[in-house]
């Protein structure tokens, strides 16, 4: 986007002319050229709550990712019940790749791979709240991880923060015979980069806009459509 910053114009001669042109046909003026980045979600849904889920293939911690919901109007998401988790594990499942498996993953969560929920219990060990409204997240609920060898959350090394998986744990393992399975969540380290979801009410998180001011000039050859950057 390009906004105008000054409308005088001059002529080779330093003076304005009516039509702001100098004898060359030309016309200089200052600008501020606005150059947005955006972080843009790779998937966008609608769920059966009516509520909008954005996956973002972003590496980050869950501060990051905690952070970065909320800079755009958003949270990670808050999994209500046993059927919002099924819907949401399906959405991930069909779309990400064995690749992005391979890069989504957490060594202390058995190397499997996994997306960022919106829970924590890294201000009061076994409290977990979700951080969109500080409601209590159980730890009883169906949706944890079970298996033969443990059962979630198990706390290992100080593990704090929700995360969903999209493989079974530890990696490799058949259903039921280790400590979670795909679709099942697990505690782990909130220093592990991953993807995540990001959940909003009426409508979509806006994106995150990185918006830098640049000064230019930029002249226009009234003989020509089109102006150059100089």
């Amino acid at each position: 986007m390009i906004s105008v910053a000054s409308n005088k114009f001059t002529d080779s001669t330093g003076y304005a002319n009516n039509d702001g042109a100098d004898a060359n046909n030309s016309i200089t003026m200052t600008v501020n050229t606005v150059v947005t980045q955006s972080i843009q979600p790779d998937l966008t849904w609608i769920g059966a709550s009516g509520h909008y889920y954005e996956l973002y293939k972003q590496l980050y911690t869950w501060d990051e990712a905690n952070s970065f919901a909320q800079s755009i109007g958003g949270y990670l998401v808050k999994v209500d019940d046993a059927a919002e988790n099924t819907e949401l594990y399906n959405k991930l499942a069909n779309y990400l790749t064995y690749d992005d498996f391979g890069t989504s993953f957490a060594p202390d969560g058995g190397a499997a791979s996994y997306v960022w929920l919106g829970a924590s219990d890294a201000l009061s060990e076994g409290n977990w709240v979700w951080a969109y409204d500080g409601s209590s997240l159980s730890t009883t609920r169906t949706e944890w991880g079970e298996g033969n060898l443990g059962a979630e959350p198990d706390n290992y090394n100080n593990q704090d923060y929700l995360a969903l998986g999209m493989e079974n744990w530890p990696y490799g393992s058949s259903s039921g015979s280790g400590y979670g399975d795909a679709g099942e969540w697990n505690d782990i380290d909130g220093s592990n980069k991953l993807f995540f979801v990001i959940e909003s009410g009426g409508s979509s998180a806006a994106n995150t806009a990185l918006t830098t001011q640049l000064n230019s000039a930029y002249v226009i050859d009234d003989s020509y459509s089109a102006g150059q950057i100089i």
